[in-house]
């Protein structure tokens, strides 16, 4: 499984002009963080992940422990009136060797792709802060950018008004637009401080700047989905899922589990040595099988009735194999859902970005005239502050729309590709 996120997005991001690159940081600067720098620390930090990791190890020694039953056991028990060495072999166990090593290998499959699990989670939570913070500075600076340019508005209308040259209604209107930005500017400052925190949590580190960030949404250009038809995405998501993955241990786990519920009910051989010095014969309640110098011999057990116990532990079986196969049923179904529904998603966004585009440079063209004649004394202020604010509220639902487009798309690549 060598795809995976850090791979991932240089590819999807970079090329296609996703991000914006900053220039080289002197050598006083901040550190400046990418993505992929992210979801590492994220990794490296989160308790979720950690706790995987080591289930994993824990699988992989009680595989060690059940492989290590059929070994030799080699015992010395001693009294007062006697000493004896014991050395006892397995020859057939009734296959409890073979299944519990089985059940250890598919838990130890299992914990790690639960460990993907919280992976992929932590990724998503991770592009989707990331994406929001990106979103939440450049909102501030298109805000704060707005802001200078009505607060000169507003100084050019009350020397409009000390010349009467306009009615004090229009400056008030003015004022009320500035309030309107002001507003709008702690909103975004908000956003910024959820954003800091939640990467703040995300990546276990308790300051985590904004302005440490190396990119920036790049409003022009949207990504392509992969080049698969809608059912290949499907097919895709299904085959890299974890949680599928992880059912589909699950099921070869229960297999194991049932060989090992019937090992009792099967015949067991074992070989016993032992040498013995002492008393010939110690008491009994001290040593019922002591026996004095070198003796050896085999013994075999054969169950032959345990009452209902194999008709109930296949009964057990079988419901826990059904219900293993509903689980798989229940991920796959609802992964079809959400995979189709996140292609949709991010088909229309990317439709609505492109017409928010269009609508901005209608906008743009407007208020740039509106600007030329207010300049020049050939509009009113209301006209100029009515241009303005339409010309923001299509960036600001451009950006929105564009945040939430990589955001999906992102999500997207994170579950085609497998998580390391």
């Amino acid at each position: 499984m060598k795809s995976e996120i850090f791979q991932l997005m240089p590819l999807l991001l970079l090329p296609l002009g996703l991000l914006n690159q900053s220039c080289p940081a002197q050598a006083a600067s901040p550190p400046r963080w990418t993505l992929n720098e992210i979801l590492e620390m994220a990794d490296q930090a989160d308790p979720s992940v950690l706790k995987a990791s080591s289930r994993i190890l824990e699988k992989s020694r009680e595989g060690t422990l059940a492989r290590s039953r059929y070994f030799p056991a080699v015992a010395l028990k001693s009294t007062v009136f006697s000493t004896q060495l014991l050395l006892t072999q397995k020859i057939i166990d009734g296959g409890a060797t073979s299944a519990a090593a089985d059940l250890a290998a598919a838990e130890e499959d299992m914990a790690g792709w639960e460990r993907k699990t919280e992976l992929q989670k932590l990724h998503l939570a991770v592009i989707q802060a990331y994406f929001d913070a990106l979103y939440a500075v450049q909102k501030t600076k298109l805000l704060e950018a707005d802001g200078k340019l009505i607060k000169n508005a507003i100084d050019y209308a009350e020397k409009q008004v000390k010349f009467r040259a306009i009615a004090r209604s229009v400056l008030l209107k003015a004022k009320v637009s500035e309030r309107k930005n002001s507003s709008a500017l702690f909103e975004a400052h908000s956003l910024e401080t959820t954003a800091s925190r939640t990467l703040g949590r995300l990546t276990r580190k308790s300051d985590f700047p904004l302005n440490s960030l190396a990119d920036s949404l790049n409003t022009q250009n949207v990504l392509k989905l992969p080049e698969l038809s809608l059912e290949q995405i499907v097919q895709r998501a299904a085959q890299r899922s974890p949680s599928v993955k992880f059912i589909e241990s699950n099921e070869v786990a229960e297999a194991a589990r049932r060989k090992l519920s019937f090992v009792e009910d099967r015949p067991q051989v074992f070989f016993l040595a032992s040498y013995g010095v002492g008393r010939e014969n110690p008491p009994k309640s001290l040593y019922a099988e002591y026996q004095k110098g070198f003796n050896y011999g085999g013994f075999i057990t054969i169950p032959l009735f345990s009452g209902l116990s194999d008709a109930s532990k296949e009964n057990i079986s079988n419901e826990r194999k059904f219900q293993v196969h509903q689980d798989l049923a229940i991920s796959l179904s609802a992964l079809d859902f959400e995979t189709r529904e996140l292609v949709n998603q991010i088909r229309q966004d990317g439709l609505d970005v492109r017409f928010l585009e269009s609508e901005i440079i209608h906008s743009k063209t407007i208020w740039e005239e509106v600007n030329r004649e207010y300049s020049g004394a050939l509009t009113t202020p209301e006209l100029w502050f009515d241009a303005l604010t339409d010309l923001e509220t299509w960036k600001l639902q451009q950006l929105a729309k564009t945040r939430d487009y990589y955001v999906k798309h992102s999500k997207l690549m994170t579950v085609l590709n497998e998580t390391r």
